[in-house]
């Protein structure tokens, strides 16, 4: 999915010439400055074999390990691939990747040895993890990841930004953090972790918990009470955040509905620009290349969005962000403040927590 929400990079290669056995010269149809970014998320496949891997049915890439089994929904067995191109590797002679759904149920697997390592566990479960001496929490603070609410703009009164801005001026977003999500992330405003160059913390605080505010929009606005649904994905840890915030609109009048939601159908959702007028999902490539969130992430995408945005100064600047040749620093991050700007006054896409 990531892959191929980077096409539009993808898409400029017009041409490619060989020289030698190692070395392929690209060319591009005009420059770009996130093309090491589709290399990081593309991977590398048999051309003969790959519908076989969309489906899932055949795997043959050049990773260490080798795919036994799969059972969708349940978990992958993996086996060590003799062939890996580094001698030596991997250590591990297999890996069993498992789908625990349930917080207890992953805990109980990490005490008794069952599971090794996990990948996430639920904010409210953090506080079991840290109580228990044979666990080790590893925090990574790259920012691969941020939690954030979505307005479709094309629902009334979403369309107009002033209320959009009072949703953002609602969430109590260091609250969030440390009681839905176990206190590892950053509470931010903008989508950008320490970690890249956009970042800034004006722009990290640039809408705080401030509900009088909040309720002083919605009336400029002609508004004091909104009934709105809200999409979420139907796991422990993701209602728990749809739980936060829906709790927050309410105390400025905007009641919402709930709506839990399978993984897969939010998915295409979201793709399809088919969410209602609120959804809170987790997006990412904001640790990456600045203008990389701007022409591939589909909740920010400049030239379709999930929010239905659409505005000729965000595609203007994003499209000079990702073409111009990054040869000065301070011209690079004029234009990340641009976008940053543009991001926090439409509110179109409002972030909470950087994780």
């Amino acid at each position: 999915v990531r892959a191929a929400q980077l096409r539009s990079t993808a898409a400029t290669v017009n041409g490619f010439e060989k020289r030698g056995d190692h070395e392929l010269v690209l060319k591009l149809a005009h420059p770009v400055n996130n093309l090491f970014d589709l290399f990081e998320f593309m991977i590398i496949t048999d051309e003969k074999t790959v519908e076989d891997a969309v489906t899932g049915k055949k795997l043959i890439g050049t990773g260490p390990f080798r795919l036994k089994k799969w059972s969708p929904g349940s978990g992958l067995s993996l086996t060590r691939n003799d062939t890996y191109w580094l001698p030596g590797r991997p250590y591990l002679d297999g890996v069993e990747l498992r789908v625990i759904p349930q917080a207890d149920a992953l805990i109980s697997s990490l005490r008794s040895g069952q599971s090794q390592l996990s990948f996430h566990v639920p904010g409210k479960s953090l506080g079991v993890v840290k109580s228990e001496p044979k666990l080790k929490i590893t925090d990574y603070d790259t920012g691969a990841g941020a939690i954030y609410l979505g307005v479709n703009t094309t629902v009334a009164p979403l369309n107009d930004k002033t209320v959009r801005q009072a949703l953002a001026w609602a969430i109590d977003r260091d609250r969030l953090l440390a009681q839905t999500l176990g206190g590892y992330g950053l509470a931010s405003a903008a989508p950008w972790p320490r970690s890249s160059p956009a970042f800034s913390e004006a722009h990290r605080t640039h809408y705080t918990h401030n509900p009088g505010k909040a309720r002083e929009l919605l009336r400029s606005a002609g508004h004091s009470k909104l009934e709105l649904p809200l999409l979420h994905i139907a796991l422990p840890g993701e209602t728990a955040i749809a739980e936060s915030i829906q709790y927050d609109l309410k105390q400025i009048g905007v009641h919402t509905t709930l709506e839990p939601t399978d993984g897969a159908t939010a998915q295409k959702k979201l793709i399809s620009q088919q969410m209602p007028a609120l959804w809170s999902m987790g997006h990412g490539f904001a640790q990456v290349q600045p203008s990389t969130l701007a022409v591939s992430a589909y909740p920010f995408n400049e030239a379709k969005n999930t929010s239905k945005y659409r505005s000729a100064a965000y595609t203007e600047v994003v499209q000079e962000a990702w073409t111009k040749p990054e040869t000065s620093a301070a011209e690079a991050n004029a234009l990340h403040e641009k976008i940053s700007g543009i991001l926090l006054d439409e509110a179109f896409i409002i972030d909470l927590v950087v994780r």
